[in-house]
């Protein structure tokens, strides 16, 4: 809608858009050689370059210009990348738990191995695995949740697990589709 005023004295409207438009073309009073929109103007009055090509040089140049950035897709990409990082660490932790379980099986494997060179020792060592298994059950510690257990492993970590001796997934193994186990 055009701006209208009223002048005081006669109280006639003026519509200064109409004005504009009117007179847009006639040469503007000055040394800049412009017409009234704004448009520099060359030799016999032919415009050169319009006033609205010249105000988007000046602002694109600008430092105060207007730069559109998407914030939301930023903080996305940063969550992303997050966890993936934190995705990796815990396929490295599983990895590294994974050859840990493996070393302790061959270790284990040769122990067995060594001691099943004569019949009396695979005997003794029948009965000492049968103790073992005994005694196993009875490391358990009981803890608040009468169904949970605390079991100490050889390398000392202690781990939770059920009445028979099979450990609880926790948080960490959640992710894990095998609860942290390695199913060989």
């Amino acid at each position: 809608m055009a701006k209208q005023y009223k002048t005081k004295r006669l109280g006639k409207d003026i519509d200064l858009d109409a004005l504009k438009s009117k007179f847009g073309s006639t040469v503007a009073v000055g040394n800049m050689n412009v017409n009234a929109r704004g448009d520099v103007l060359g030799k016999g009055g032919k415009i050169v370059e319009k006033a609205s090509d010249r105000t988007k040089k000046d602002y694109s140049y600008s430092e105060k210009s207007i730069k559109r950035v998407n914030i939301k897709k930023q903080l996305d990409d940063d969550k992303k990348k997050n966890e993936e990082q934190e995705a990796e660490r815990k396929r490295d932790l599983v990895n590294k738990e994974a050859k840990l379980r493996k070393e302790l099986a061959a270790k284990d494997e040769t122990d067995t191995a060594s001691a099943s060179k004569t019949t009396k020792k695979k005997k003794s060592n029948s009965k000492k695995n049968n103790d073992d298994s005994k005694s196993s059950t009875n490391d358990l510690k009981p803890t608040k949740d009468p169904n949970v257990f605390e079991k100490v492993e050889e390398n000392g970590d202690i781990i939770l697990v059920n009445e028979q001796g099979n450990p609880i997934p926790t948080p960490e193994t959640l992710d894990d589709p095998d609860g942290g186990l390695d199913n060989e």
